[in-house]
């Protein structure tokens, strides 16, 4: 069993904030996330969170892009995390195939 890995990232949650293109760092949002959650936790933190999980799993990836790091004050960074049953969710859990992460806003630009 692996144990969660939690870091802090920049990048979009859609219907988070202000929405723009890839790579509008005023558009990015301060996000944690944890890595390594198991399929049944996550499922349970999308319920909790009334997220929608989408045929009984949890959603798939929509992340387009890369995050960037929250070094020194700065939110630089270039991805946008967009699905349908995750937007204008702060938080939520999704992944496939034993990889399950797990993503809270901390501050949404």
């Amino acid at each position: 069993m692996k144990y969660g890995h939690g870091a802090i990232r920049a990048f979009q949650l859609k219907g988070i904030g202000t929405d723009g293109a890839s790579g509008t760092v005023s558009a990015n949002d301060l996000v944690f996330w944890l890595n390594y959650l198991n399929r049944d936790t996550c499922l349970a933190i999308n319920t909790l969170l009334d997220v929608d999980n989408p045929g009984g799993e949890p959603p798939i990836s929509g992340l387009t892009g890369s995050t960037g790091q929250y070094v020194a004050g700065s939110l630089a960074g270039a991805g946008i995390f967009d699905n349908a049953a995750t937007n204008g969710n702060p938080a939520f859990c999704w992944g496939a195939n034993g990889a399950y992460t797990y993503f809270q806003a901390l501050i949404e630009r």
